[in-house]
């Protein structure tokens, strides 16, 4: 993916808009806008400036050739929680090892 590409999809959650909302917010589909977060294609110069726009960006910003603050806030929060993510993910998969286990004592028994 490209800087424009995450910038897009990481400015979309951000604003707390589902790629069905921002589509209909364009008058383009879902599937444009998730073709334009995966790099897939690239929008065209009317949408960027449609983009910046609804996004409260400049164009350096949306491209990530300027830091915008709140995008960075967010980001960092993001991987604050998928690190807490991965966590409670392990510890369930330690808890469903050992409910399995005692399950399987249990119908030893």
């Amino acid at each position: 993916m490209s800087k424009l590409s995450d910038n897009i999809k990481n400015l979309r959650l951000l604003n707390g808009f589902s790629q069905k909302q921002l589509a209909k917010m364009i008058d383009r589909s879902p599937n444009t806008i998730s073709n334009w977060e995966s790099g897939a294609v690239t929008p065209d110069a009317d949408v960027l400036e449609d983009l910046c726009r609804i996004f409260k960006v400049n164009p350096n910003q949306l491209f990530g050739w300027e830091k915008y603050h709140d995008l960075e806030v967010f980001l960092e929060k993001k991987k604050t929680i998928l690190v807490e993510m991965a966590e409670l993910q392990k510890q369930k998969s330690e808890i469903d090892a050992r409910l399995k286990m005692y399950a399987d004592e249990l119908n030893r028994r």
